[in-house]
């Protein structure tokens, strides 16, 4: 099966894994208020409205968070949106200054941890998949009580 790819102006999206949506950008540049709303919006067509992780990868490409762009993603969570958490890879130095900023000021409603290797990445937002599959179980209406 083809993997669907999204382009937006200056990344990929796509189902990385089930449950996973990747965001690899491509070049550099600003993430500004229509990239980030193009890119939610894929997200949005990719997670079918089913609870989801985004994997962010800035591939190496300088990538500057524009205010507007951190508050639209800072609102996001797993009460209104289906998001569980958010994984930033930063492979320079620009891009982790620039992913904790926005930890740190934007105070993302979803958890939100940045990593510079994609297996902590994955392996941190399948932990937090899990532990959401665990707390979302509904009950069984036959169990006794």
């Amino acid at each position: 099966m083809k993997k669907k790819i999204i382009p937006v102006s200056i990344a990929d999206v796509f189902l990385l894994e089930d449950k996973i949506v990747g965001v690899r950008f491509t070049k550099d540049g600003e993430l500004n208020e229509a990239v980030a709303i193009d890119i939610l919006k894929a997200v949005l067509d990719l997670a079918e409205g089913k609870p989801h992780a985004i994997y962010y990868d800035f591939n190496k490409y300088n990538v500057l968070l524009s205010n507007i762009a951190k508050k639209l993603a800072s609102v996001r969570n797993d009460l209104d949106s289906n998001l569980i958490a958010r994984a930033f890879l930063s492979r320079n130095l620009m891009n982790q200054i620039e992913a904790n900023h926005f930890i740190q000021y934007s105070k993302p409603l979803a958890e939100t941890k940045v990593f510079q290797t994609e297996d902590e990445a994955l392996t941190w937002l399948r932990s937090k998949i899990h532990a959401f599959k665990a707390v979302d179980k509904p009950a069984n209406p036959l169990s006794k009580q």
